[in-house]
C-alpha cells in the first residue's frame, strides 16, 4: 500500500522571476522556511539554476498564473501568500492597458476571491504613488472599474480560460471608460487593484511599496538607471520629483516580519522616509562615482511630490531603514564590479549590450506577444542574437517575456 504524502503548508511567493521577488526568495530560503516558489514555466530552467538550494524548498512552474485548479490548490497548502507580481512602468503605451490592469488589478483580486474561505494573509504590492493620488475624473474610473470587476469576478472565476475571459472584459471597459486624460495607467491599475480588493472578501496586506533599490535590483529603476547611465558616459535627462527609496534588504526582512502580523485587511505605507529630491539623488551619486563619467541632467516642471511616512517600516523593522547615503554607496559599487570588474573585455560594448536589452519598446512588444499578437520574429531575433545574450543570461529578462515579475520602477 502506498504511503500518503502529506504536503507541508508553506509560504508560497507569485512573481518570483522579478527584481523583488527573486530578492526575497532568497533570502527566505537563507531563512530555511519551508517554501513554495511559482514561476512561469518558460523561466523555469534558467531560475531554477540561480535560485539558492535548498531541501525546504518546492519550485512549481506553470503555463499561466490563471490556472484556476492550481490557484486554489497553492491557496489550500499555503500559511501566506505573497504576491509579488506586477507590470511596473510609468511609460506604458495605451496598446497594453488592458494587460497592464489584468495583472496589476484583476489577478489579485481574483486570489482574494478564491480566498475567501481559507483567508490565508496575501501580499498585495501596491506603490508610494498613492500618497497623493487625487483627481475627480481618476477616482470615478476606478470605482465605475471596480464595480464592474468586482461583479465580473464573483460571475465568471469558474470558468475555463480566465485569462482571456478577464481580458476581453478589460478591453471592452476601457472603450466604455478610457483612461482619464493626463493620468498613469499604473497608478490607476494599483489604485484599482486596491479598490477592489476592498470590495471582495480579502485578507490581504496592501503594502504601498517605495522605490527599492539595491545588489541585485533591475537597472530600469531609477537608481541603477541613474548610476548605469553614468557609468556609460550617456548623458540623460530625467524629470524632477520628490520621492521614496527603500534598501532591498530592509524590504526583504519586512516581508519576512509579515508571517508573523496578526492584523488583516490593512494598507501601509511600506517606506524609509527618505523624501529626496531627484536633483539631490543625482548628486549623491556623482559624489560616489569618478569626476569623467557621463553627466545627468534633471529637468524642471510640474513636479510629482510622493512624501510617505517610516513609522510603520521602522516599527516592523524594530530599527531604522538603511540610510539613503549607505545603501547608495553600496548599489554604486555593486553595479561598478558587475559591469567594469570582469576582465579586460571592451567594457563600453558591454555596458550598451545591457543598456540596450532594457529598452521600454521591447518590454512592451513582449508583453503584446504574450497575450497573441505576433511580434514573435521580431523579438526572437533580438533576444537570441550572440552579442547580447549568452547562456548565462539573467534569468530575470524572462519576466519580460512572460509578466510574472516587478519590471521597472
Amino acid at each position: 500500500m502506498r504511503k500518503k504524502t502529506i504536503e507541508v503548508p508553506r509560504v508560497v511567493i507569485l512573481g518570483a522571476n522579478g527584481d523583488l521577488g527573486f530578492s526575497f526568495s532568497n533570502y527566505a530560503i537563507r531563512k530555511n522556511i519551508p517554501l513554495k516558489i511559482v514561476v512561469r514555466e518558460d523561466s523555469f530552467p534558467v531560475f531554477s539554476k540561480q535560485l539558492l538550494t535548498n531541501k525546504d524548498v518546492v519550485l512549481d512552474e506553470v503555463e499561466t498564473l490563471f490556472n484556476l485548479d492550481f490557484l486554489k490548490k497553492m491557496l489550500n497548502e499555503s500559511i501566506i501568500l505573497y504576491n509579488l507580481t506586477g507590470l511596473v512602468s510609468l511609460k506604458f503605451s495605451r496598446g497594453v492597458y488592458p494587460e497592464v490592469i489584468l495583472i496589476n488589478a484583476v489577478f489579485p483580486a481574483l486570489l482574494s476571491f478564491l480566498n475567501h474561505r481559507k483567508k490565508i494573509p496575501i501580499i498585495y504590492p501596491s506603490t508610494q504613488r498613492m500618497f497623493g493620488f487625487k483627481g475627480r475624473a481618476a477616482q470615478i474610473w476606478v470605482k465605475k472599474l471596480a464595480k464592474d470587476l468586482s461583479r465580473f469576478i464573483v460571475e465568471k472565476s469558474d470558468e475555463p480560460g480566465l485569462e482571456k475571459v478577464f481580458l476581453s472584459r478589460v478591453r471592452a471597459l476601457l472603450k466604455t471608460y478610457p483612461v482619464p486624460s493626463g493620468k498613469n495607467i499604473y497608478d490607476l491599475s494599483k489604485a484599482l487593484g486596491e479598490k477592489l480588493l476592498s470590495l471582495l472578501p480579502s485578507s490581504s496586506l496592501i503594502l504601498r511599496i517605495s522605490s527599492c533599490y539595491g545588489p541585485n535590483c533591475s537597472q530600469r529603476k531609477t537608481i541603477g538607471r541613474l548610476i548605469v547611465s553614468r557609468f556609460l558616459n550617456i548623458s540623460i535627462s530625467e524629470k524632477e520629483e520628490i520621492r521614496d527609496y527603500l534598501y532591498i534588504e530592509d524590504m526583504n526582512e519586512i516581508l519576512y516580519k509579515l508571517r508573523d502580523i496578526k492584523k488583516q485587511n490593512l494598507v501601509e505605507y511600506c517606506c524609509s522616509g527618505t523624501g529626496i529630491s531627484k536633483s539631490q539623488l543625482v548628486k549623491m551619486i556623482f559624489e560616489n562615482t569618478p569626476n569623467k563619467l557621463g553627466p545627468l541632467k534633471v529637468i524642471s516642471g510640474d513636479n510629482e511630490t510622493f512624501l510617505p511616512s517610516a513609522e510603520w517600516t521602522t516599527q516592523i523593522l524594530r530599527k531604522k531603514p538603511v540610510p539613503l547615503k549607505t545603501g547608495l554607496k553600496q548599489s554604486v559599487e555593486y553595479i561598478r564590479r558587475q559591469l567594469l570588474d570582469h576582465n579586460h573585455m571592451n567594457e563600453k560594448g558591454k555596458i550598451s549590450s545591457l543598456y540596450d536589452k532594457i529598452s521600454q519598446q521591447t518590454v512592451e512588444r513582449i508583453i503584446l506577444e504574450t497575450y497573441g499578437i505576433s511580434f514573435r520574429l521580431s523579438i526572437t531575433r533580438s533576444f537570441n542574437s550572440k552579442d547580447r545574450h549568452s547562456k548565462e543570461r539573467d534569468f530575470r529578462q524572462n519576466s519580460w517575456v512572460k509578466p510574472g515579475g516587478i519590471l521597472v520602477n
